[in-house]
């Protein structure tokens, strides 16, 4: 079985996952120019993002509120004229005889009060049962 050649594994590792295990000195070059421009992307970016976020509260919370009207503060009050009332003309059909009492008299009396009775009458409560006699007790 050939053996293989340590240093030919490790550089294929390398070129592999070079990020991770460091790589080559030449693409450390290369990664150091580009971190320099990673950064500042991102500061671009995050310089960008607190301007858009100070801008958005000035313009939410700061802007001009409309002024308040001289005289302080607006009272609202009830309107004074009735909400319902009688028309003049009120219309419909006109029903005589509307004042005369006659289907009231048709049972008797007028004068005289009547209680309708509609449940049967009470029940009559009982006696009670006697209790037992006492046993003898003995002495």
């Amino acid at each position: 079985m050939p053996l293989r050649d340590q240093d030919n594994f490790d550089s294929d590792l390398l070129d592999i996952v070079p990020e991770r295990m460091g790589g080559d000195s030449e693409r450390g070059g290369e990664r150091k120019s580009g971190g320099k421009g990673r950064l500042l992307l991102t500061l671009g970016l995050a310089l960008s993002a607190a301007v858009a976020t100070v801008a958005a509260g000035w313009h939410i919370f700061l802007r001009d509120q409309p002024a308040m009207p001289p005289g302080g503060v607006p009272t609202i009050t009830a309107d004074q004229a009735p909400l319902k009332a009688r028309p003049d003309d009120r219309g419909g059909m006109d029903v005589p005889n509307q004042d005369k009492l006659v289907y009231n008299r048709m049972g008797g009396n007028a004068n005289e009060p009547q209680v309708e009775r509609l449940l049967p009458p009470p029940e009559q409560p009982k006696q009670p049962p006697a209790p037992p006699p006492l046993p003898p007790t003995q002495a």
